[in-house]
């Protein structure tokens, strides 16, 4: 009878120790992130009306770039995550802190070259973008290397589960995007002016969280620094890395496309459609921080991680349909408050935005799960659909509208494709079945 009893008795204390958490730090996190989130919603706000719809059009287009060159570093930050979760749940404060200062010098080393290489594409992408003025592309170059610091900072707080400070370094980042970025474009600068701003706010900020946790950091003479820029991926990153890309393709190179295909003023108006949609997407950002260290304690204690995507999911699930009832009730009222008058024509289309942001919100986290489960061939799931995505915009994308429906059907298709073949919600996983964490398999 005991043995029968085993398997409930197992899943009520995981629910246990998951309600617990969400009630201390997990939900000062997911309170912080809302308040983050409403600060990067008030900073596209107000970038949306101190530039016309071309310049924001513009600004988009560039921060698309930026979000989907940066992506690997969101398969960084998980694997990171686990590993510091892993190490810290045995004690090995050693090991933590030659982990992580290895994982800023790999991160710097790369950001470094791939900034580089952006720089000498910055001719292509002025004239793909049809961008008015270099000066935006340029401002690119130091966002992206900062792109690549930032998740080292964020992982060791993952990690550890200091949700607290976790959620107050989010906060502080888009804070001090809003603060440095809104002051620069009020001095007299445009899309480049926004970036730059982006960019002091978040070197201020990395800063000072790095110093605060200077003490997770191994000293100098551990060789951890040089051993991380030498660092050559493994099969577990690398098929991550591919993961969380496509993930970014799939989340922004629509608006790249609608930069393309539409006329700079429909741009500018899809761009704003494509906002409402990464607002439903992020909101439940702070819940998918949970997942890595959620996957790293269940495996510790010999438990099938699936419940951790399970709890996510409904969690996701219950914010998207909120943030859909606004966009379904009182669209007007939040296209005007967010974007002006100047972008009326989308307001029939603000619901279809939450749809796909709602569904876009789900793929990351099945991203963020399946890196920190170290599965090495989910990314074939994403993969597959950014084909699909592409040819459906080319399709029927004539206008922002019908470049938003082909957005939600594409990333509804793929999570029906992930259902069966990838890491279900629904029916049981049993590729989850207990066995070695990612950090002791190596």
């Amino acid at each position: 009878m005991s043995t029968a009893a085993e398997p409930e008795r197992s899943r009520l204390s995981t629910a246990i120790r998951f309600l617990s958490a969400f009630r201390g730090g997990a939900l000062a996190l997911t309170v912080l992130t809302l308040l983050a989130n409403a600060a990067n919603y008030l900073t596209n706000i107000a970038f949306s009306q101190l530039l016309n719809p071309v310049g924001y059009g513009e600004l988009s287009a560039l921060l698309a770039i930026a979000v989907v060159v940066g992506m690997p570093t969101s398969a960084a930050q998980t694997i990171v995550a686990e590993r510091v979760a892993a190490h810290s749940s045995r004690g090995d404060v050693e090991r933590l802190r030659y982990l992580i200062r290895h994982a800023y010098a790999h991160a710097i080393t790369v950001g470094l070259v791939v900034a580089g290489a952006y720089a000498l594409c910055i001719p292509l992408v002025i004239k793909l973008l049809d961008l008015r003025f270099p000066g935006p592309a340029i401002a690119l170059v130091p966002l992206l290397v900062m792109v690549f610091v930032q998740p080292v900072q964020l992982a060791l707080l993952q990690g550890l589960s200091r949700f607290w400070a976790l959620g107050l370094t989010l906060l502080a980042l888009a804070t001090s995007r809003m603060a440095f970025g809104i002051a620069l474009v009020l001095l007299g600068g445009g899309a480049g002016a926004a970036i730059g701003g982006q960019v002091v706010g978040l070197l201020v900020v990395l800063t000072l969280a790095a110093f605060f946790t200077r003490r997770h950091v191994a000293s100098a003479g551990a060789r951890a620094a040089r051993s991380g820029v030498r660092r050559r991926p493994t099969a577990r990153t690398t098929s991550a890395t591919v993961a969380f890309v496509a993930f970014s393709v799939l989340a922004n190179i629509d608006v790249v496309l609608g930069k393309l295909i539409l006329d700079p003023h429909d741009a500018g108006l899809y761009a704003a459609l494509a906002t409402i949609a990464k607002i439903a997407m992020f909101l439940p950002a702070g819940l998918v921080f949970m997942i890595a260290p959620g996957v790293a304690r269940a495996r510790a204690a010999n438990e099938n991680p699936q419940g951790v995507l399970r709890r996510n999911a409904v969690l996701v699930l219950a914010v998207g349909a909120l943030v859909l009832a606004a966009m379904a009730i009182f669209p007007t009222l939040i296209v005007h408050l967010t974007f002006g008058t100047a972008y009326d024509q989308i307001i029939g289309s603000a619901w279809i935005a939450a749809i796909a942001g709602a569904l876009l919100s789900l793929l990351y986290s099945l991203c963020t799960y399946s890196a920190a489960l170290g599965d090495r061939r989910w990314y074939l799931v994403p993969v597959a659909g950014i084909a699909v995505q592409v040819g459906m915009i080319f399709a029927i994308g004539d206008r922002p509208r019908t470049v938003m429906v082909a957005q939600a059907v594409t990333v509804g298709a793929i999570l029906v494709a992930n259902e069966l073949f990838g890491r279900p919600f629904l029916r049981r996983d049993h590729r989850t079945e207990v066995g070695p964490t990612p950090a002791e398999a190596g």
